[in-house]
């Protein structure tokens, strides 16, 4: 992992990058965050998924979907458009961006979204809209 490229950004490396994250270190603002998911998306990190999503969200979540996108897909790249903190209490911020990816087919993809993040317990977590 000393000198694997981010899947997040290929000019940074995945251990002074997303790596930390993925390994138990806090990521300490929303973009940090949103651009580690991206990156255990590509690289099958699916309980990193799991565990960055709200608590109260969790047990919502369609792992065995979660799983099949993340390795079922070649992740070609991140976009950040933009970011911002949100007039909201707990801590909340909004992360848009644009992830490009590959299926088995060989179709392109992308995903345009608008992220939003909470600070909960001293930590951020992806929150998915109602």
């Amino acid at each position: 992992m000393t000198d694997t490229p981010c899947p997040c950004s290929p000019d940074r490396l995945l251990a002074s990058c997303c790596g930390r994250y993925h390994q138990g270190e806090k990521a300490p603002g929303a973009v940090e965050l949103m651009r580690s998911r991206y990156s255990a998306f590509a690289l099958g990190l699916i309980d990193y998924i799991r565990d960055t999503t709200h608590p109260s969200q969790q047990a919502d979540l369609d792992m065995d979907h979660i799983a099949a996108w993340s390795h079922n897909s070649r992740w070609l790249g991140l976009t950040l458009h933009a970011d911002a903190p949100l007039q909201a209490r707990p801590p909340s911020h909004s992360v848009e961006f644009t992830a490009l990816w590959q299926d088995t087919a060989g179709q392109l993809h992308q995903h345009h979204e608008t992220s939003r993040f909470v600070r909960f317990k001293g930590r951020w977590y992806f929150i998915q809209p109602h």
